[in-house]
């Protein structure tokens, strides 16, 4: 998570937190209704770079099978070396106009996440150099994507300028792998408070 400028009550951790819950509550209640699949789109022939958006991003796969196996998630590995190009794009595309359509939302697929152009094409290291974790109800309808921007803004003209504070811009990226530690750790609390 990075802070360009922040004033007012927010911290990095309570910003991340409040994000991380806002998804796991999703999936929660998208599992309840049976209705809930993770896609991650990866390739085995390009390495991920060595990036923060990509953070621990070698410990997904593992972390993806023990959800699997241990709370009955549908987890399915799309490898992008074996789809066509015309179908990462379509990906790519149902991602991002999930990111920017009603409802409107503070979360951001955009063309700094997945750097972006390689002969023009946005979204070209979706799945390749930075892979993508993909959250859907069986409809199809996506719940989320990541690794996305998560951005929070306040602004009191009033308060900005009696008091030199009460404005702030939070952005940060959430990644794969903070969703699925965060998952993990909920689903295990779950579990220690049924016993």
């Amino acid at each position: 998570m990075q802070v360009y400028v922040k004033r007012g009550g927010k911290t990095i951790s309570s910003f991340k937190d409040e994000r991380l819950k806002e998804l796991i509550d999703l999936v929660d209640k998208a599992a309840k209704d049976g209705t809930c699949k993770f896609e991650y789109y990866m390739n085995d022939n390009v390495r991920p770079l060595p990036i923060m958006i990509n953070q621990n991003i070698e410990k997904v796969l593992t972390i993806l099978e023990e959800i699997k196996q241990k709370y009955d998630f549908t987890c399915e590995i799309k490898n992008t070396r074996k789809m066509r190009p015309e179908e990462l794009k379509r990906a790519y595309a149902f991602c991002a106009h999930w990111s920017s359509s009603p409802p409107k939302r503070d979360y951001r697929i955009s063309r700094s996440v997945y750097s972006t152009f390689e002969a023009g094409e946005a979204g070209s290291w979706f799945g390749r150099e930075i892979p993508a974790l993909v959250a859907t109800r069986s409809s199809g309808r996506i719940l989320f994507a990541l690794p996305h921007r998560v951005i929070e803004k306040k602004f009191s003209l009033i308060d900005h300028v009696q008091k030199g504070e009460g404005s702030y811009l939070l952005e940060g990226t959430l990644t794969v792998y903070d969703f699925l530690t965060a998952l993990k750790a909920w689903k295990e609390s779950i579990g220690r408070a049924a016993e």
